[in-house]
């Protein structure tokens, strides 16, 4: 088939062109009408199969962009001055050689809409067991993907509610309700950093849609930067609490002042404890203030107290730093006695970090402070991580370590940071 290109095609030829967006596939279906502007068409998503946009081609190609936004301003200016009915924003799109809008157009079966009427009445059983039936004949039906992805993700794993979101998204990336659905189960699933990627693309989408603003904000306070949810349009309940969490983070930021001594010496780590104790106190949520406050925990012997800090704040890191951290909470579960659960964790950090495929580089070291702007991390030059972990795999005996985790261990005979 080919592709539209509003270079060289001509109106009648729009129908049956293929139109490409964000990875999906669409082809331009029936005219519906035409105005002094546009050409309006359907636009059907070829993997779904039905149609889920209209498309509207600008006549005047010259100054489509400036038309679009135009008509994108004066509908913003209609809601502002309290239109009842909402009409949400088309997006404009740059691409096939010119300028065109998409609104979202979907019409829903019986089934998909009684689906969709259980799933509200929190049915979710029914509401299951309809998107899996028509999954089993539709598989690209991100209708039901989106209510399996709504299921799922209200459980105890929220990852399960994940997959099918993006799934969903994968198939129709330029559609709402997809937009929507996997953000919420980003958020449900600790997957910050994909919310981040959906949310900047759905404002760059529909730059007037503010509907999830609240949400950004709540993920801001959750990763401890407030400030960042500045200038979004949020309920009032929302800003109070940007608002009391932005305070609160200024006053521990002045606690941070603070110059720190970086030396694993008992001296030193109760100077820093004290300090980090308080900023603590003030805003736990602060990543840079909550990992060095578990590490100085760690490090002068309270054990279960650093694992227990690091544990909260460690969802809200990259992924890519949670093997070395599990190898820290594991630390301190061993400065705590807690053997068998300290083998847990050390199973599941070598598992992290690759099993037969780790490098000594990539084992955690005696940890001294966390540098959160480059997401690095200070060692001691010291053999304490190995002693700590050969006490641990001593107390659970041979039979229960893997092959992996003891090969694990008997790299640290090669870790940079040992002593010279």
């Amino acid at each position: 088939m080919t592709e539209l290109d509003l270079r060289t095609d001509d109106p009648e030829e729009f129908q049956g062109r293929v139109v490409r967006l964000d990875g999906a596939e669409y082809e331009i279906g029936p005219l519906l009408g035409e105005g002094g502007e546009r050409f309006v068409h359907e636009l059907i998503n070829r993997r779904f199969g039905r149609t889920t946009h209209a498309i509207l081609i600008l006549r005047d190609q010259e100054n489509a962009a400036d038309i679009s936004t135009k008509a994108r301003d004066a509908l913003r200016q209609l809601r502002d001055r309290g239109l009842r009915h909402v009409i949400h924003d088309h997006v404009t799109v740059h691409a096939h050689g010119g300028v065109f809008e998409l609104r979202e157009g979907l019409d829903r079966t019986e089934t998909e809409i009684r689906m969709a009427q259980l799933l509200d009445a929190q049915r979710y059983d029914e509401a299951e067991a309809i998107a899996e039936s028509i999954l089993a004949t539709h598989p690209d039906n991100f209708l039901a993907l989106l209510v399996l992805a709504a299921v799922h993700g209200r459980g105890d794993d929220a990852y399960r509610g994940l997959k099918p979101a993006m799934d969903a998204l994968r198939i129709e990336p330029n559609t709402r309700a997809c937009k929507v659905t996997a953000m919420r189960c980003a958020v449900a699933a600790g997957a910050f950093r994909t919310f981040w990627w959906q949310y900047e693309d759905m404002r760059a989408k529909w730059p007037n849609d503010h509907t999830m603003d609240d949400l950004a904000a709540s993920v801001h306070v959750t990763v401890g930067t407030p400030e960042k949810a500045a200038g979004l349009e949020l309920d009032h309940d929302v800003a109070e609490l940007v608002r009391r969490e932005s305070e609160a983070k200024r006053g521990a930021d002045e606690v941070m002042r603070t110059s720190f001594t970086l030396e694993d010496t008992p001296e030193h780590n109760k100077r820093n404890h004290d300090i980090l104790e308080q900023a603590y106190r003030i805003y736990p949520r602060a990543p840079n203030i909550a990992v060095n406050y578990g590490l100085v925990l760690l490090r002068i012997g309270d054990g279960r107290a650093a694992h227990d800090v690091l544990a909260r704040i460690v969802p809200v890191l990259e992924p890519r730093l949670h093997g070395e951290f599990l190898g820290y909470m594991a630390f301190g579960l061993a400065v705590a006695g807690e053997w068998s659960e300290a083998y847990e964790l050390l199973d599941h950090m070598t598992r992290v970090l690759g099993d037969n495929d780790i490098e000594p580089v990539n084992l955690p070291g005696w940890p001294v402070w966390w540098v959160e702007r480059d997401h690095m991390m200070l060692y001691a030059r010291t053999h304490r991580p190995f002693q700590l972990i050969a006490q641990v795999l001593g107390h659970v005996g041979p039979d229960r370590v893997r092959p992996e985790v003891r090969a694990m261990a008997l790299l640290y005979a090669r870790h940079p940071c040992n002593p010279d």
